[in-house]
């Protein structure tokens, strides 16, 4: 299959894009653009394309026919960005990696939102797609896990998943939560259960680097997991923000930081 070259991530309303493949004289390339418009090149190993609405994630494929034998196709996904999430974006490049990935199409009309605290039904989704690829379903919900979470409510398959596989015990009393905020010490544990499995533990916390993280906290061991693993460096001024609420860009730097994705 050719392998494709273009860019991962691209402005909104971008034109004239480029496209390409290695040359081989006396070939005839096919491309395709799922999401955007393909304006000049066809036949040919280059072409230009234009992008498609913001928040899309084009796929671009492309065949190589030699006399008479046609190739696999060679596939590459880029990504628009989305309205709110702009190239100066801290976040940008961790968002559009995500989106590339299946794991969001973001908040609608265009927009990420990236501010926007992540819930604990919504973490689940993001948790499961990050670990296990694009187009993973768990199981359908028969028996409800949590009292909060019945079967009927839409992040239940996703939630059971996480509680089958030990990363969840819920928030207490039965319940799971979904609608509150996931604070930034549980993200710890979720990311690292997640990634490595339920029998997992961190080592110690032996010399504490964050002010607000001492070794006498219970999540101390978990956070500085992912420090060492440089997954985070804080939330600036020496500390972690432990209890404050993870928004959608630092979802999107912990999820493909943790699980790699690119």
């Amino acid at each position: 299959a050719p392998v494709v070259t273009a860019p991962a991530s691209v402005a909104v309303n971008a034109s004239a894009i480029v496209a390409s493949v290695p040359a081989n004289p006396g070939s005839i390339y096919v491309w395709s653009l799922v999401g955007g418009a393909i304006t000049a090149g066809q036949g040919t190993s280059q072409v230009t394309f234009d992008a498609g609405p913001p928040g899309t994630t084009m796929t671009l494929r492309v065949t190589d026919t030699f006399a008479g034998c046609t190739s696999a196709a060679g596939t590459r996904r880029v990504q628009v960005d989305f309205l709110d999430v702009i190239p100066t974006n801290p976040f940008r490049n961790f968002v559009n990696t995500l989106a590339r990935n299946g794991v969001t199409g973001g908040c609608g009309g265009g927009n990420y939102c990236p501010d926007a605290a992540v819930t604990r039904g919504q973490m689940a989704v993001f948790l499961l797609v990050a670990r296990e690829g694009q187009g993973y379903a768990p199981p359908a919900c028969v028996t409800p896990r949590f009292g909060d979470v019945p079967c009927s409510n839409p992040f239940a398959p996703w939630i059971n998943e996480l509680s089958v596989r030990g990363v969840t015990g819920g928030c207490g009393g039965g319940n799971y939560c979904p609608n509150a905020a996931v604070t930034r010490d549980q993200m710890a544990v979720f990311l690292l259960l997640t990634r490595e499995g339920s029998g997992y533990t961190p080592p110690a916390c032996v010399t504490p680097t964050f002010g607000d993280v001492p070794c006498s906290n219970p999540f101390a061991r978990w956070i500085y997991e992912l420090v060492a693993r440089a997954i985070t460096g804080g939330c600036g001024g020496g500390n972690y923000c432990p209890a404050s609420p993870v928004t959608r860009g630092q979802m999107a730097v912990f999820l493909v930081t943790t699980f790699g994705l690119n």
